[in-house]
């Protein structure tokens, strides 16, 4: 089925598993171009944003016109997170996917606009629907990392992969700190990056059967734990290949919400893919120039 088509019908009837699986397999089968082009991977990245786009308008258009359509688009997304992590046979399909994934929303994962989901001031349409879809990606992946450890792996691997989370460290813990507020709009915003922060400290165990709700305190007690343990970090890799952080025997002078440095050259392993560009080159003004016009409405 052509995606104008999809779209189409998304826009007349709530959103279905079929259509989730229709709309995937549009994804991930999108014709890759010319690996020896210098815009090789910005080209492939803008069709994949494209495809997601069409898809974020479709809802957009229903969630205005009946009074369903937010939660068709909690879950379209519910649906799709839950393709991010899925294991294959083949490792090398698994890292493609992932990163098809990734390319189509991450945006939206990592707030790589001119958009913080955490910020009420903006109030307009456009504005709250982007903030949604960012709210309501972040609840979906909580759910999905309590049940499937694997993804949370996976992820955590793409975050360091990205390095904007874990640079900017101090700031999001401080964030977390004053806004992982339970009942608030954003507290699975704020849920989703404790846990892959409680990973990559390899403190997963404050996880383990914790109720959503039951998060902050979680976070309490792992800030405690940074406290008197993050200027003691250093680098590890677990079984998976992902990079953490373990208690070291030395004391450092780098702040304790400050990480050590680490730089991974592509996003995960079997990987076989021509190396990817850094992941800011792929979004900012290029998802803002997709997704809206001059006057701030969706295209």
């Amino acid at each position: 089925m052509p995606v104008a088509l999809l779209v189409c019908l998304l826009s007349i009837n709530p959103v279905s598993t079929e259509d989730t699986d229709e709309f995937w397999s549009q994804l991930v089968s999108t014709q890759e171009p010319p690996r020896d082009g210098e815009d090789y991977w910005s080209a492939y990245s803008y069709k994949l944003q494209l495809k997601y786009h069409e898809c974020l308008r479709n809802l957009y258009v229903a969630n205005r016109s009946y009074r369903d359509g937010d939660r068709d688009l909690e879950a379209f997304l519910q649906d799709f997170v839950g393709r991010f992590g899925f294991s294959y046979v083949d490792p090398s399909l698994a890292a493609r996917n992932d990163f098809a994934w990734f390319l189509a929303a991450g945006p939206f994962v990592y707030g790589d606009m001119n958009l913080d989901p955490t910020d009420h001031i903006d109030g307009r349409p456009h504005v709250n629907f982007a903030r949604r879809v960012c709210l309501l990606t972040a609840k979906a992946q909580v759910e999905q990392f309590q049940k499937n450890p694997r993804a949370l792996d996976r992820y955590c691997r793409l975050t360091i992969w990205h390095g904007r989370p874990l640079s900017d460290f101090g700031i999001q813990i401080g964030k977390i700190r004053r806004g992982f507020v339970v009942g608030s709009e954003d507290f699975y915003w704020h849920a989703r990056n404790f846990m892959v922060y409680a990973y990559l400290t390899r403190q997963e165990e404050m996880l383990s059967e914790v109720k959503p709700w039951k998060l902050r305190e979680a976070f309490d007690s792992w800030y405690q734990w940074l406290e008197q343990n993050g200027n003691r970090l250093t680098m590890a890799t677990r079984q998976t290949g992902t990079p953490v952080f373990r208690i070291g025997k030395a004391l450092t002078d780098r702040p304790f919400d400050e990480l050590p440095k680490v730089k991974l050259k592509d996003p995960f392993p079997q990987w076989k893919l021509p190396t990817p560009l850094e992941p800011r080159r792929y979004h900012n003004e290029l998802l803002e120039e997709l997704l809206f016009n001059r006057d701030g409405v969706f295209r």
